[in-house]
């Protein structure tokens, strides 16, 4: 018996096994002759007899019975490794606390509103020096005159002058104090700005 084919796979062995059993059949025809020479012809038999059975252990002995068995074996063994690398990201926020662009356009516009407001003010101040200066000089008028006229008259009316000059002063303070807090005011935008 012998072994023909073997195939392979990774997961699944298959062997094929076939078994041939060949059988030998030895035929032997002995015709035998009877002549006068009978001895001859028994001699002749008995070679021919004996070399069939010499003839037949061999054949015997030659049916050998052959196993070959091959058996294959293939193991695959597959090894998947998987690394997950994780990145984490660190993202730093720095905030910085500045003057918005907001307030800093609102500062822009009021700077002109500011320096007008100044240019007024300063002008009301030229109008009531005028004024003071017209007043007086009429009265100045108004005291020679009275002098000249009534005296008790001209001392109310000097009085009453004083009166209106002393308003006249105070009202001139408080347009100075005005224009100071407004320069307080630019200087203060202006260093906003700068920084």
């Amino acid at each position: 018996m012998m072994v023909i084919g073997t195939a392979r796979d990774k997961h699944t062995i298959t062997t094929t096994t076939t078994t041939t059993t060949t059988t030998t059949t030895t035929t032997t025809t002995t015709t035998t002759t009877t002549t006068t020479t009978a001895a001859i012809a028994t001699a002749t038999a008995t070679a021919l007899a004996a070399a069939a059975a010499t003839a037949t252990a061999a054949a015997a002995a030659a049916a050998t019975t052959t196993t070959t068995t091959t058996t294959t074996t293939t193991t695959t063994t597959t090894t998947t490794t998987t690394t997950t690398t994780t990145t984490t990201t660190t993202t730093t926020t720095t905030t910085t606390t500045t003057t918005t662009t907001t307030t800093l356009l609102l500062l822009l516009l009021l700077l002109p509103l500011l320096l007008l407001l100044l240019l007024l003010l300063l002008l009301l101040l030229l109008l009531l020096l005028l004024l003071l200066l017209l007043l007086q000089l009429l009265l100045l008028l108004l005291l020679l005159q009275l002098l000249l006229l009534l005296l008790p008259l001209l001392l109310l009316l000097l009085l009453l002058l004083l009166l209106l000059l002393l308003l006249l002063l105070l009202l001139l303070l408080l347009l100075l104090l005005l224009l100071l807090l407004l320069l307080l005011l630019i200087l203060l935008i202006l260093l906003l700005l700068l920084l």
